[in-house]
Formats: C-alpha cells, sequence, structure tokens
C-alpha cells in the first residue's frame, strides 16, 4: 500500500510563470522544475489508486470463478451479478424524473437488501436495474458498474430495502462514486491480468500491421464487448496500472547500491532521469531493461520528495526544537563507497560511462567512493582499447 504524501500549502495555488518556463538556469528556473518533479510524483500516487481498484475486480472474479483459467473475455457481468445474489431486470425508466434541464434520463440503478431467513440469512442481495433503451454493450457495462457500487459501498448495515442513487450514464458531469464505479468496471471487463494475452493475439496478427490506435481499441471493444467510449478509458487505465506495477516491483527489487547511485546522480550530479537510465543501463538496446531502471529512478525520485515534504512539515511544527529536527533540504551523510554489493563487471562499466558522460576521474571518486588510481588506471585501459579499435578502423578504410 502506497502512502499519502503530505502536500506542501505553497503548491496549492500554482500559477503558470513564463519567465520560470523560458529560463534554461537560475533559481527561478530551479523552483518551478522542482514543482513540476513533485506534480509528476503526485500524478504517479494516482496510479496507486487505479491499480488498487483493478485489483480488486480481478480478486473479485477470481473469487467468482471457480479457477483464474475460466476468466475469459468477454466478462458476462449478469453471470457475476447472479452469483452474488443479484437479478437484472431491464425497465423502463422513462417515469423517472430526468435532471433540472431534462437532458439526461437514468440509466441504471442498484437495489440492495438483507435476507432475513434461509441458508442465506444476513447477507446481502437485491437487483439492478438497467434502463431498457441501453444496447447490449451498454447493460453489460452498466451491470459491471452497478456491482462496483455493492462491492465499494460506503453504507453499513444494509437494510430491508437500501436504493441506491440513479445513475446518470456518461454524458453528465458527476460525482466521485459514479466515477470510481466506471474505474471498477473497467478493471472488471478488461483485467490488466488478461490484457497481456490480448496484445500478443493482436500483434502477432500480420494483417493489422502498421498498428493503427483506431484498429486497436476496435479488437478491443469486440474482445470485451464494451461501448468503445468505455474501451479507451479503460486501456488508459490499463497503461497506469503497468506503470504503478513497475513502481512496485522496482520498490521491492531494486539493489541498495543503484539506490544510493541514482540518488548521487539525480542531485549530486543533477543529471536528468534518461541520463540516469543511460548511466546504469548494462544493455543499451534492451527496451525492457530501460523501463525497470525509469521505474527506479522516478521511485527513487517519489522517495526523496516525500522524505522533503516530511522534513519541511516537521520542520515547520518543531523549528523551535533543540536541533532534532533536519532543516528542509539538509541530506543524510551518504556511504562512503555507493557500490557495496555490485559486481565489479557491472561498477567498471558505470565508472566508464561516467567518464564518457564527461566527468573527470576526480569527480567520480568523489562521488562514487571509488579508488582514484584503481579509476585512473581502468579509464587508460579503456581509452587504450579505443585508440587500438580506431587504429583497426583507418587501416581497414
Amino acid at each position: 500500500m502506497f502512502e499519502y504524501k503530505i502536500k506542501r500549502k505553497a503548491d496549492e495555488n500554482r500559477e503558470y510563470d513564463s519567465g520560470a518556463v523560458k529560463s534554461s538556469d537560475g533559481a527561478e528556473a530551479d523552483t518551478w522544475v522542482e514543482n513540476n518533479r513533485e506534480l509528476s510524483s503526485r500524478y504517479r500516487d494516482h496510479l496507486e489508486i487505479v491499480k488498487e481498484v483493478y485489483d480488486l475486480a480481478y480478486n473479485f472474479l477470481c473469487k467468482t470463478f471457480e479457477k483464474p483459467e475460466d476468466i475469459v473475455l468477454p466478462i458476462d457481468a449478469r453471470k457475476l451479478a447472479e452469483a452474488c445474489g443479484f437479478s437484472v431486470t431491464i425497465e423502463d425508466f422513462s417515469a423517472m424524473k430526468k435532471n433540472a434541464d431534462r437532458t439526461y434520463s437514468p440509466v441504471a440503478q442498484l437495489q440492495m437488501r438483507r435476507r432475513t431467513g434461509g441458508q442465506y440469512q444476513g447477507q446481502i442481495a437485491g437487483t439492478i436495474r438497467i434502463a431498457d433503451y441501453l444496447g447490449d454493450k451498454s447493460v453489460n457495462f452498466s451491470i459491471a458498474h452497478e456491482l462496483g457500487h455493492y462491492i465499494l459501498r460506503e453504507h453499513s448495515p444494509i437494510g430491508l430495502n437500501f436504493l441506491e442513487e440513479a445513475c446518470l450514464g456518461m454524458y453528465p458531469l458527476c460525482k466521485t462514486d459514479e466515477l470510481l464505479m466506471d474505474l471498477f468496471a473497467y478493471g472488471l471487463l478488461l483485467p490488466y491480468q488478461c490484457f497481456s494475452q490480448l496484445k500478443e493475439e493482436y500483434e502477432n496478427d500480420s494483417t493489422r500491421w502498421p498498428i493503427d490506435v483506431s484498429d486497436w481499441i476496435a479488437f478491443l471493444r469486440d474482445k470485451t464487448q464494451m461501448p468503445e467510449y468505455h474501451v479507451v478509458l479503460a486501456y488508459q487505465g490499463i497503461k497506469q496500472y503497468a506503470l504503478a506495477k513497475k513502481k512496485h516491483e522496482a520498490e521491492q527489487g531494486t539493489e541498495e547500491w543503484k539506490e544510493r547511485l541514482i540518488r548521487v546522480l539525480l542531485y549530486d550530479l543533477k543529471m536528468t532521469k534518461r541520463e540516469v537510465v543511460s548511466i546504469l543501463q548494462i544493455d543499451d538496446h534492451n527496451r525492457s531493461e530501460q523501463e525497470e531502471l525509469l521505474a527506479a529512478v522516478e521511485w527513487i525520485q517519489d522517495k526523496e520528495i516525500q522524505k522533503k515534504w516530511r522534513k519541511d512539515y516537521e520542520y515547520s511544527l518543531n523549528n523551535d526544537a533543540d536541533g532534532e529536527t533536519l532543516p528542509p533540504g539538509q541530506e543524510d551523510d551518504q556511504q562512503a563507497n555507493i557500490f557495496v554489493g555490485c559486481k565489479q563487471e557491472e561498477i567498471d562499466q558505470i565508472l566508464l560511462k561516467l567518464y564518457d558522460f564527461g566527468l573527470s576521474e576526480k569527480l567520480i571518486a568523489e562521488k562514487t567512493g571509488e579508488d582514484m588510481e584503481k579509476i585512473t588506471e581502468l579509464i587508460k585501459e579503456y581509452e587504450k582499447k579505443q585508440a587500438a579499435e580506431e587504429g583497426v578502423k583507418e587501416t581497414m578504410s
């Protein structure tokens, strides 16, 4: 589970600053860039919510079906509802009161009740009511949406008749609940765990190359039997889920030496995220490794931002304390050698990449804790090898 960040009041009313944006360096530009990093970090927190809702929807599928392999697309939301004790009825909603502007009518409504007798006494049952003018795809999605109201409900206990407010469909602006239930429906009808197989099936079809986004969305629409509008948003959720998943994997799998090195490259040497990835990447042509490293860099960046916010907050509360709280921006001491636990061949490759990046031998030694003589000898051998390769090229030409 992720931690919610302490948000500083100074960022709440941030405005566009043309001077800071146009400046290539200086205090204004530095502040602007730092605020942008914090904005990205907060967005990645939002991705955690998407992942949690999608995982909950998939867990519901697993508990409803006997085996995970039974989960195949398209998901029949009506069967899921019936398995939970809900009947589905198609009704005429025209008698329901329209909104003040009379521009749209309800599309679905959930009625719940507590069972009072029999084997399932005390459990919830009920009815999912669906407007009769909806097409098959919209009916299936609406049932999934209403199941979200059931699973993510914020009301307990349920009495003999609990009626959720009717859902007004896609057109109107709506409350938090409705957007959250849509998100649950996306995770239910297009589970992330089923997505890789779909993507592989699509990419292996040579008739679909070069890939066209419209064709891809139509393919997902046909496989999931969702309305196309919702397919686009569900696919966006898949992208967000994948990023959150990579962040979790980075948190669990990033070695301590790599974490220390990333901090040095980002904050001491002021490298960009892409530059840090290029320094750490062993195989420059491995896209998967590149994505994993970028996730690790962003995870470290998020940790440092959160640490800074916490220090700012604590300092504002305890600025009269006897030195117990670190002033904002003051960093913890770095270890003498950041490569503890790293393989020697990886150390050598990283040292040479830092040298190619333009760092002096002295600065490399200072920032990594590596022996200066060892770095000098490594660079001499590297340059000697490069010179020999250049000589061979000139001879061949």
